[in-house]
């Protein structure tokens, strides 16, 4: 590891920046697309002029606020795969809310109406447990393969108790996490390692006179020796990793890195949890089915319930036998105060969404069609990059497609942070050019899209045209463009 390397971003750049592309270019470039996109957006300003009075940044969130847009843009309403804002501007939607709406908008499906039905005909929360939290839990054994599970109301709640449950099982009070990588609000995984042997909070400024070392290691994702050299202190009570990393770019394990992980948990006697957040969108049965992982631990959140707000943790019978134990231990080892769940996880509606989604969205079937669409798209987008022969990849992993700004698909991690192009402009740009032309996808450090049932090949050839542009204004190729890219492939 280059030790200076995550302390300067501009180390980040792409390798591709002075030599394949000029970043003066670039951002004049970039600006253009800015004057675009405030020109298509009338109503949205106004609304934001309105909003900036009652939410910070007139969004209701921290993700709205890192879009990298002059000023935010207010939906009317969205269908299927498709979004429509308030200036009736329509985009073909392959963000999807960054996965929770990963099986589409308000479709027209069993899981829709289930929850129709649902609403005006019981009740929401009762905190009583119903047959549908029974169901549920058989499916995701059957998908996922622990035999117990609970719910929270997101990934980060869910890895969060999760983390608990850990510390209860096994007497320990430490994390370890992967560096750069990401599970949500948990605390514990907020941390980094900058330079080696260095653990630091990403953002110290919202832990005052908090030290990370005392919750927290970090090792080197794909280096089993440096995640031995943590592990072998006896005091980590979980290991948390994603089956790929892929909220820096996209980092996919080398051969031997997950078997290889599950041996030093085992040896070390440490859990470890699988965050398939993101990397659901893989196979109806997640990476963790499609590629023989063994964790102790899984959660996921996001489209797990079709887009409804839940979470939800599975785990080992010993696990299953200490908390049920614990939990009645005395008068005060009730829920809230052994850190597990609220009064809102468990509810009727999350859980009615989460049957009924495992049910009819997270098949074979479905996924067969996703993928194939996602095929089609990424050798679309694929075609263009030959034909241009520029210093473009991607990487497809199921029905989530990563695009890298370099020649070939990154392997180390910093790498994989350069490869995402958040330094020059260069994800700002792809983003905002698709964005200005009605073709939506993740914004921000990710550089991923995504296809959802009702995505079509129609869908993707709109897609794949606007990159062309976008690739052509990029490095210059005016002079050389003939017609767009028409090669055809079969779904």
């Amino acid at each position: 590891m280059t030790t200076s390397f995550y302390r300067h971003p501009e180390l980040w750049l792409p390798e591709i920046a002075g030599t394949h592309v000029d970043l003066d270019h670039l951002e004049q470039l970039y600006k253009q697309e800015e004057v675009l996109y405030e020109s298509r957006m009338t109503k949205s300003k106004t609304m934001h002029e309105r909003a900036v009075k009652s939410m910070p940044n007139g969004v209701t969130n921290s993700w709205q606020s890192v879009w990298h847009v002059p000023h935010p843009f207010y939906i009317s309403n969205c269908k299927d795969n498709y979004v429509t804002d308030i200036d009736g501007n329509e985009y073909i939607d392959f963000n999807l809310g960054d996965t929770p709406d990963f099986y589409g908008h308000s479709p027209k499906n069993a899981v829709t109406e289930g929850i129709i039905e649902l609403l005006q005909n019981s009740g929401i929360n009762t905190l009583v447990t119903n047959e549908d939290a029974i169901v549920a839990s058989e499916l995701l054994t059957e998908r996922f393969g622990l035999p117990y599970w609970f719910t929270a109301l997101s990934a980060s709640d869910a890895n969060r108790f999760s983390v608990k449950l850990a510390k209860l099982a096994t007497g320990r009070n430490k994390v370890m996490q992967f560096n750069m990588a990401y599970h949500g609000t948990l605390d514990e995984t907020n941390a980094w390692m900058p330079e080696e042997g260095v653990v630091e909070y990403r953002v110290p400024e919202i832990y005052p006179g908090q030290d990370p070392n005392q919750f927290t290691r970090v090792a080197t994702f794909n280096d089993l020796a440096s995640v031995e050299a943590q592990l072998k202190y006896g005091d980590v009570a979980v290991v948390l990793t994603e089956p790929a990393l892929s909220n820096s770019g996209l980092t996919l394990p080398k051969p031997g890195f997950h078997d290889g992980l599950r041996e030093l948990c085992t040896k070390y006697g440490t859990l470890l949890l699988i965050d398939e957040t993101h990397m659901q969108t893989t196979a109806h049965h997640g990476a963790t089915g499609e590629w023989g992982l063994q964790p102790d631990i899984w959660v996921a959140g996001k489209c797990i319930a079709g887009g409804i707000p839940c979470g939800v943790y599975g785990f080992s019978e010993s696990v299953a036998e200490l908390f049920q134990s614990t939990i009645g231990k005395g008068p005060w080892h009730m829920a809230g105060l052994l850190g597990q769940q609220t009064t809102m996880t468990g509810n009727a509606l999350s859980l009615r969404a989460l049957r009924l989604n495992l049910e009819h969205n997270v098949t074979k079937e479905n996924f067969a069609h996703m993928i194939g669409t996602n095929t089609y798209l990424t050798q679309k987008l694929n075609a263009v990059i030959s034909k241009y022969n520029v210093p473009l990849s991607t990487e497809q992993v199921g029905a989530r497609t990563w695009l890298h700004f370099c020649e070939s698909t990154p392997i180390e991690i910093e790498d994989c942070v350069r490869g995402i192009g958040m330094v020059g402009h260069f994800i700002d740009y792809i983003f905002m050019y698709l964005f200005n032309r009605g073709v939506m996808i993740i914004p921000f450090g990710l550089n991923m899209w995504l296809v959802s049932p009702q995505t079509t090949k129609a869908d993707c050839d709109v897609f794949a045209k606007h990159f062309e542009g976008a690739v052509i204004n990029m490095f210059q190729l005016d002079s050389v463009i003939t017609e767009p890219c028409t090669e055809e492939f079969e779904v």
